[in-house]
């Protein structure tokens, strides 16, 4: 009897006492048969922008592999690495992680060249206890570079000096003029609603952009993602290019005209104090009468989460309509009115479904509307909401 009856009667099954084991070594075999640039970006908050924007520049010079989804993990990682080919001139992988060792298990499998820290925020304190502690988890993927790589940088992070002397490579810092000095600075920036331009001053150059993808965020994260790509080969037309062909997945600031008149900003896909404070910035970059923000529970904060959800509610306080939801999420509403905002203009549900209700009684034609909170909320069922709503 074969070990697996649904197998193709012609294959060959192989035991092994550790099955992910086994897949690790596999993929760690198979990507030393290719002779090519690895950009590996980890971080607490831009990951999977960085590393689409970084694939989208080096896919400029050549087809280029790139984890897809949140294939970010020793499940994951393993089966982008297997999508390698001869054809293929770069890859770039995301690295996420839970707990202390598990970068560096990523980082032996996949050997990249070139590792890109996006930065060092509060997203799974729960797990490790510090800021430090997530700085040197982050920091496993610098350990691994080799010592012709290149680490690339925050260069105004607070943890700048511990990554810095966990790195073997040089280290390339990115960041905006005038924070820090960068190697990479984002320069003459300007956002709109829908885009952002500034100009790339690094390696001797000016490389002009403008990215279809809002926010002074993103501007970072393609600073760092132009950083990586230079390293790898690219220069600047391809930066350029590559920048400005650039499409996020779903639920990662996507800007929707509705139905009913209004207008939004579907970030539901996860959350932190930084990227929440960064999406209520762009809140009031969009056209609207009024603002109107649902906000719901960010975790894995630990220790900080009561402090971080009342440092959210200060971001808030200048929204015309808040919605927490979530029991966390108190403290986001508690913050907002303890800096100003009136008690009449704070809402708090329960869930996303009374938030949704919520929501759509209040909505209005030219309302803008932020939809924001970590993944285990399930926000996108109210941004789905909001984006079928009918007019009243």
């Amino acid at each position: 009897m074969p070990l697996n009856p649904h197998a193709p009667a012609r294959a060959a099954l192989l035991p092994v006492p550790d099955t992910l084991k086994a897949l690790g070594d596999l993929a760690r075999w198979y990507r030393s048969r290719f002779d090519l640039p690895v950009v590996a970006v980890t971080g607490s908050v831009g990951k999977t922008s960085t590393k689409e924007m970084a694939a989208a520049i080096l896919g400029e010079r050549g087809p280029t592999v790139a984890t897809q989804a949140n294939l970010n993990n020793e499940i994951g990682l393993p089966m982008t690495l297997f999508e390698l080919e001869s054809r293929h001139v770069a890859a770039v992988v995301e690295m996420a992680m839970r707990g202390a060792g598990q970068i560096a298990y990523l980082a032996q499998i996949a050997r990249p060249q070139i590792g890109v820290v996006t930065n060092i925020g509060t997203s799974h304190l729960e797990l490790l206890g510090s800021r430090e502690a997530i700085a040197r988890a982050k920091g496993e993927l610098l350990e691994a570079l080799p010592a012709d790589g290149a680490a690339i940088l925050p260069a105004a992070d607070p943890f700048l000096p511990l990554l810095r002397s966990l790195s073997w490579a040089p280290v390339v810092t990115f960041g905006f003029a005038g924070e820090g000095k960068p190697d990479v600075v984002v320069a003459e920036l300007s956002v709109a609603a829908t885009e952002s331009r500034f100009v790339v001053e690094a390696f001797g150059e000016r490389i002009p952009v403008r990215l279809p993808v809002p926010g002074r965020h993103n501007a970072l994260n393609a600073a760092a993602a132009a950083a990586a790509a230079w390293q790898a080969g690219s220069r600047a037309p391809e930066i350029t290019a590559g920048l400005e062909s650039i499409r996020l997945p779903g639920m990662r600031m996507r800007i929707v005209q509705t139905p009913s008149g209004a207008t939004l900003l579907d970030d539901a896909y996860n959350a932190s104090p930084q990227s929440m404070a960064a999406a209520l910035e762009h809140l009031h970059c969009l056209p609207g009468r009024r603002r109107v923000a649902v906000l719901g529970d960010m975790l894995e904060l630990g220790s900080e989460s009561e402090a971080g959800h009342r440092e959210v509610g200060q971001h808030a306080a200048t929204v015309d309509l808040l919605i927490a939801v979530g029991e966390r999420a108190r403290g986001i509403a508690a913050g907002a009115e303890d800096a100003g905002l009136p008690p009449e203009r704070a809402r708090w549900c329960a869930d996303a479904d009374a938030a949704l209700a919520a929501v759509r009684a209040e909505l209005r034609p030219g309302d803008a509307v932020l939809v924001k909170a970590s993944r285990g909320m399930r926000l996108e069922t109210v941004a789905q909401g909001v984006e079928n709503a009918e007019p009243h």
